[in-house]
């Protein structure tokens, strides 16, 4: 027949301060369930020699770390055992830092790597941005001058239009006293034709008139020549002109 549990063993784990029964925690066969029960009998496990200290006396206790409360109040393992687990337990979380902090050094590189390239390309793209908006401005200088040149431009077209304009009214002008000049020049060489015919049939030795009307026909003939001088001149500056507004047209 099993040992009974101590009354104390039970409440420490019905209420949840304990662990549990340490034999619920070991494999065996259960041939050697009764072995097993003597054994380790209402032995309860706690998490920490802490919680232990609280609770000892009256049952038997064993840590994780391996503190073994007796039920009479002695320790089993003594202060030596428990500095051994401490410094291995810090040993060990020292070595686990030591690896998180060649890892985190690692990492850290690789981040100061892609810094530095980060930083490279930002001063590269600093300096095109840089570049781009001088030329920018550079280009909006040059388009505002082509702008003043084109109005430029087209003020000059404007103008010589106008000219032209005020030439042709001027040629036409010239041309219907052209054509005035043309007819009054006919009819004075038919009116020549015919006084000098009756000059000789009356007074053949009169020459005096016909100097006189030679005299007027000269000096038309000679108004006739002014104009066209001045058609030809007129037409030679309207194709100066027009040239010129070709010109102005292709820049």
């Amino acid at each position: 027949m099993a040992p009974k549990d101590h009354e104390k063993s039970e409440k420490l784990v019905r209420d949840g301060i304990s662990i549990g029964f340490i034999r619920d925690f070991v494999r065996y066969d259960e041939k050697f369930k009764m072995a097993v029960m003597y054994c380790f009998a209402d032995t309860l496990l706690f998490d920490n020699i802490e919680n232990a200290r609280k609770h000892m006396g009256g049952v038997r206790i064993v840590t994780l770390d391996g503190e073994i409360f007796e039920a009479s109040g002695s320790i089993t393992g003594g202060y030596l055992k428990n500095d051994e687990i401490l410094y291995n337990r810090i040993t060990k979380e020292i070595a686990s830092l030591e690896n998180e902090n060649i890892i985190i050094d690692g990492e850290l590189k690789n981040a100061n790597s892609e810094l530095g390239n980060v930083s490279s390309q930002l001063t590269d793209l600093t300096r095109k941005r840089d570049v781009e908006t001088a030329n920018l401005e550079s280009n909006k200088n040059l388009l505002g001058e082509s702008k003043k040149s084109l109005q430029s431009y087209n003020d000059s077209i404007e103008t010589l239009k106008r000219e032209i304009a005020e030439l042709t009214d001027n040629l036409k002008n010239i041309e219907v006293d052209l054509r005035e000049l043309r007819l009054k020049a006919y009819k004075n060489n038919r009116e020549k034709e015919e006084i000098f015919k009756q000059l000789k049939e009356i007074n053949p030795e009169n020459m005096e008139i016909e100097k006189q009307i030679e005299s007027e026909l000269n000096r038309a003939n000679a108004e006739y020549k002014s104009h066209s001088d001045t058609l030809i001149t007129i037409n030679n500056d309207i194709k100066h002109f027009e040239q010129r507004i070709t010109e102005l047209d292709e820049k």
